[in-house]
C-alpha cells in the first residue's frame, strides 16, 4: 500500500525530477500546493507517492532536505517555501519529530517546516513542449558553471 507525502522547497520541476529518479517512488505530481492558515500562500510543491516497503518516509525527507536550500529564508521564499506537506495531524507529529533528526547534519538551522494541506496541487504545468527540459538544462548549466 502506497502513501502520499508532499514536499516544498523549489522549482517543482527540479523537486519532481529528484523523486521520479528514486527507488519506491510510484508517482510524482508537481504543481501549486495550499496550507493551512497563516502558511495559506500556494507554493510549489510536487505529491509523491511511495511504497514504504522500498523506502521511508525518513529516507525521503533526507532526500529532500540535502536537495534544496532547506536552512535559508531566500528571496523566493514564499513561492519556493521549504516544507513537507502532510495530509493528516498524525502524518504531521510524524514528520515533526523526523525533521529534528538530521539538524546536526546541517550548518544553519533547518527553516523547513511540517505543515498541514489545505488544497493540493492545483494548476498542474504541462511540460509535454519541452520547456521542463529547457529549464532543467538552463539550471543544470548554471550549475556547472
Amino acid at each position: 500500500m502506497t502513501q502520499t507525502i508532499g514536499f516544498g522547497g523549489g522549482c517543482h520541476w527540479c523537486t519532481e525530477a529528484v523523486f521520479e529518479s528514486i527507488a519506491g517512488v510510484t508517482q510524482v505530481e508537481q504543481g501549486w500546493i495550499t496550507s493551512v492558515p497563516p502558511d495559506e500562500a500556494e507554493s510549489e510543491a510536487v505529491r509523491v507517492q511511495f511504497d514504504p516497503a522500498t523506502i521511508d518516509l525518513r529516507a525521503l525527507m533526507r532526500v529532500h532536505l540535502q536537495t534544496h536550500a532547506s536552512t535559508s529564508n531566500h528571496a523566493l521564499s514564499a513561492r519556493h517555501r521549504s516544507a513537507v506537506y502532510t495530509i493528516s495531524p498524525a502524518q504531521q507529529a510524524q514528520v515533526t519529530r523526523l525533521l529534528a533528526e538530521p539538524q546536526a547534519e546541517f550548518d544553519a538551522a533547518l527553516v523547513t517546516q511540517a505543515l498541514l494541506v489545505l488544497r493540493q496541487l492545483q494548476g498542474r504545468i504541462a511540460i509535454e513542449d519541452g520547456t521542463r527540459d529547457a529549464h532543467m538544462h538552463g539550471l543544470r548549466r548554471r550549475a556547472i558553471d
